[in-house]
């Protein structure tokens, strides 16, 4: 199957069931090769506390290598985090995210019960290290400043800009 073929069942799919569940704004469904690390995400835009647009972005390498039904079944996850905002304003991984996940018939795993990872497979290249309580942990892609000065450690609460940076 084509992306654009993909593509077009899944944007009726995303109408029929953002209809039965009352989802408003419906979201735009977009494959995006920005996506290099995860199979699918949901973009919310706010303007004034109000949700303006919902974005559902799709990664066209999983459709290339794993087919539609994977990728179906992510979809699935990514139209449950946008019911979870729009009703709830939830918007991770919560047990009423993962309650409505599975009624959808989503995937609440990344690999989806399969070892096929290869599309993760792009290397660490950071890893950060708390220079108080020595906690560290690696990432494929960099913090921006603003974000390190956003995070802190989650055992002794320094916060991320003071952490040492590595490159791998």
């Amino acid at each position: 199957m084509t992306q654009k073929q993909a593509e077009n069942l899944l944007t009726q799919e995303l109408n029929r069931l953002c209809g039965e569940l009352g989802v408003n704004p419906i979201p735009k469904l977009i494959f995006s090769r920005r996506l290099k690390t995860t199979a699918g995400c949901l973009r919310i835009q706010h303007k004034k506390g109000l949700t303006t647009a919902l974005t559902i972005e799709l990664n066209p390498a999983y459709l290339e290598e794993f087919g539609y039904s994977r990728i179906y079944r992510t979809f699935l996850h990514e139209v449950a985090h946008a019911v979870c905002w729009v009703r709830y304003k939830d918007h991770g991984h919560s047990k009423l995210f993962q309650k409505t996940c599975l009624d959808l018939g989503g995937s609440l795993s990344p690999s989806q019960g399969g070892r096929e990872e290869s599309w993760l497979s792009e290397p660490w290249r950071w890893q950060y290290n708390c220079p108080v309580c020595g906690m560290s942990f690696k990432r494929k892609r960099r913090f921006s400043l603003p974000k390190r000065r956003r995070y802190k450690c989650r055992n002794c609460g320094a916060r991320l800009d003071t952490w040492r940076e590595t490159r791998l």
